[in-house]
């Protein structure tokens, strides 16, 4: 069954870093929002804060903008990180 009809959607994260120190990953999102990322921490199970560029819904958007972020130089490290939604 495609992705796509999955009852339970997913996020698709461009992902500028990960820590386990909270305070490290806010941090840099405040860093990343001051230059014009639409940047926010999400704590994984284990603790790991990460820290994303951008979030999409559709996975070609993520795909699509990642590519964008990989030209630039404060951007050029980013990853993309499928993560589910737990409802």
């Amino acid at each position: 069954m495609p992705a796509a009809l999955d009852e339970s959607p997913g996020l698709f994260m461009l992902v500028a870093g990960a820590f386990s120190v909270e305070a490290n990953a806010l941090t840099l999102a405040q860093d990343l929002a001051a230059k014009g990322f639409d940047s926010e921490v999400f704590e994984q199970d284990g603790g790991l804060h990460i820290v994303t560029y951008a979030t999409h819904i559709e996975e070609a958007s993520a795909r699509a903008h990642l590519t964008q972020l990989r030209t630039q130089s404060v951007s050029a490290n980013a990853w993309l990180k499928p993560w589910k939604v737990i409802r």
